[in-house]
């Protein structure tokens, strides 16, 4: 993430899912304040899902030293954006659920901050970009109605949310 925070926005157009590290580091930078944007098809929405997490802190939702918060950018809310459900308010800490999230529109904006103190590894995540309805034949249709890349299955990560 921090490669790209000059940029500001990493497109899933052409591109099904990326795995996305706060730094390539050892541990992420003092005094960061990165914000990215990750946006897929008009038609699609993401899907996030965490595959550790390392950010200096004391609890979820309470973070006073270092955080990640992900922002649901809807064409409705693109400048007051609500949280990607289930990750309400700052997020630190070691542990995170194993659960998927989505977003309800196809952009999601990322913000990190950290102070200038001790600093953690920060997070490693996979955003895969999804649609509903009829899938193509370069897709799998997952149980929950969501179509995936074919290439996506079977990666040990539950790119579907509903482990099909």
């Amino acid at each position: 993430m921090d490669d790209y925070c000059s940029s500001g926005t990493i497109d899933l157009t052409y591109v099904d899912a990326i795995r996305l590290r706060l730094t390539s580091h050892r541990h992420y930078a003092d005094s960061m304040d990165c914000t990215l944007n990750v946006r897929t098809l008009e038609s699609n929405k993401l899907m996030l899902f965490f595959k550790s997490i390392n950010i200096e802190g004391d609890s979820p939702g309470s973070c006073s030293f270092d955080y990640l918060q992900v922002y649901d950018v809807t064409p409705s809310n693109i400048y007051q954006p609500d949280y990607v459900s289930g990750l309400y308010g700052k997020i630190c800490g070691y542990h995170i659920s194993r659960k998927v999230h989505t977003s309800s529109g196809n952009s999601v904006k990322l913000q990190f901050v950290s102070d200038s103190s001790e600093t953690g590894k920060g997070f490693d995540m996979i955003i895969t970009s999804f649609h509903y309805g009829l899938c193509d034949s370069t897709e799998f249709q997952c149980s929950n109605g969501r179509c995936i890349d074919n290439s996506l299955t079977c990666n040990n990560y539950n790119p579907c949310g509903d482990q099909s």
